[in-house]
């Protein structure tokens, strides 16, 4: 089980300088493994402030020319068709270990775990 809460307070303090005990932030569960990449809807949730949470998703549709980013016209099943989702993991797994992300690499190892589980079972 990853940081789920606990290094995700610290990434958004250094993001934004807050802190559990600073000040009541509005806060967002973020999927690490997308939904639309074709992670599990039911993947434990990442607590992120919600301005955190949306310069993460910024940061990740300007990644690596922004290949992993849905945008209108190029969805995310056509990501998954154009390069398999084993390149998908590899290309997170890529963005989560940026120093700036590497606090939720191990949500996201286990949101990875999660939906392949799921998928066995289906």
């Amino acid at each position: 089980m990853g940081g789920q809460g606990i290094a995700l307070e610290s990434l958004s303090e250094e993001l934004f300088g807050f802190s559990e005990e600073s000040s009541v932030v509005k806060t967002h569960g973020h999927h690490t493994f997308p939904k639309y990449l074709s992670g599990h809807p039911k993947q434990l949730l990442s607590k992120m402030v919600d301005s955190a949470h949306r310069v993460l998703h910024t940061d990740m549709r300007k990644f690596e020319d922004g290949w992993l980013g849905a945008k209108r016209g190029y969805t995310g099943q056509m990501i998954i068709k154009k390069y398999g989702r084993d390149k998908i993991i590899k290309g997170l797994r890529r963005f989560y270990s940026q120093r700036k992300y590497r606090a939720l690499l191990d949500d996201f190892e286990e949101a990875v775990r999660f939906t392949e589980g799921k998928l066995k079972h289906k």
